[in-house]
């Protein structure tokens, strides 16, 4: 699918995604480090009610309290160790997104999969359409 269909279906669908100009830096603190973005790409995207920023670039990272960067050794955030993730705040279980048959529709006619694939790939995301569309399609 080419960007332009991609961009046509998205809008279709109600996601929205846009840009963030002149952003001069990013920050990302842990409790041990921070995670900075000098030189990042920064998107929101809208969908469901929901937003998900993307941030795109290459992060220095720099202990807490050190005064001094030390490049990280890749481009994207490095995943966190077992150990250094931080505990799960108390807070309800979240209820079962349910998933309304329109929407599993749309999916199979978009990636040309099953009802059992469909719904499962819209369950996995919480009901977000496109993602589930993109998830199929690169499976």
């Amino acid at each position: 699918m080419d960007p332009r269909q991609m961009a046509m279906m998205m809008k279709r669908m109600g996601v929205e995604m846009a840009d963030i100009d002149h952003v001069e830096e990013v920050v990302v603190r842990t409790r041990d480090a921070e995670y900075r973005f000098r030189k990042a790409t920064v998107s929101v995207i809208r969908a469901q009610g929901s937003e998900t920023w993307q941030i795109v670039g290459k992060p220095e990272r720099v202990a807490r309290g050190a005064t001094s960067a030390t490049p990280s050794p890749s481009a994207s955030v490095p995943a966190a160790k077992p150990s250094t993730i931080p505990p799960a705040t108390a807070s309800p279980p979240a209820a079962p997104t349910v998933i309304a048959p329109e929407d599993v529709r749309l999916v199979m006619e978009q990636t040309g999969r099953n009802e059992r694939d469909s719904r499962a790939a819209l369950e996995a995301t919480g009901g977000d359409l496109a993602e589930a569309i993109l998830r199929l399609e690169k499976a």
